[in-house]
C-alpha cells in the first residue's frame, strides 16, 4: 500500500491504522466555504498558519498557526472567521462501535455550508510568536 496521500479515510487507509480519516485543509482569505458539523469520533485539528476564530465546546475562540483544536464528539464545530488564510491538519480519532464515518449535521442548512467570514485581525486577538 502506498502510504503517501493528503487524505487518509475508511476507504483507502491501512487497516491496521484505527484512526478515521486524517488529512489537511485550507481556507483562503480570497473566499473559503465550510459546514457546521459533527461526527461520532472525537476530532483534533492543528492549525500550522493563519489565524482565524472557529466553533467547538458550544463557543468560539481564536486560533492561529501552532494551536490545536481538539473536539469531542458530537459537538458540532466550524470556522466563523478568519483573518489570515488557514492552513491545517484534521484527526479522527477512530470509530466507536457503530459510529458513522465523515460529517454529520443538524439540518440542511449545516450541511449546505456557508461562505467564511474575512475580517481585519481584531484588537483582542492574542498575538504570540510562533515557534519554527
Amino acid at each position: 500500500m502506498d502510504l503517501t496521500t493528503t487524505w487518509l479515510n475508511p476507504d483507502t487507509r491501512p487497516s491496521w491504522l484505527e484512526t478515521t480519516a486524517v488529512g489537511r485543509f485550507h481556507l483562503d482569505v480570497a473566499g473559503a466555504k465550510f459546514e457546521r458539523h459533527h461526527h461520532t469520533d472525537h476530532e483534533l485539528w492543528f492549525i500550522v498558519a493563519g489565524k482565524g476564530k472557529v466553533l467547538t465546546d458550544g463557543s468560539e475562540h481564536y486560533v492561529q498557526a501552532g494551536d490545536l483544536v481538539v473536539t469531542r464528539a458530537g459537538d458540532s464545530h466550524d470556522f466563523v472567521e478568519i483573518y489570515e488564510t488557514i492552513d491545517g491538519l484534521f484527526i479522527e480519532t477512530g470509530q466507536p462501535v457503530a459510529g458513522t464515518a465523515g460529517h454529520l449535521y443538524e439540518n440542511d442548512g449545516d450541511r449546505a455550508g456557508h461562505d467564511v467570514r474575512v475580517a481585519p485581525v481584531p484588537a483582542d486577538f492574542p498575538m504570540r510568536e510562533v515557534a519554527q
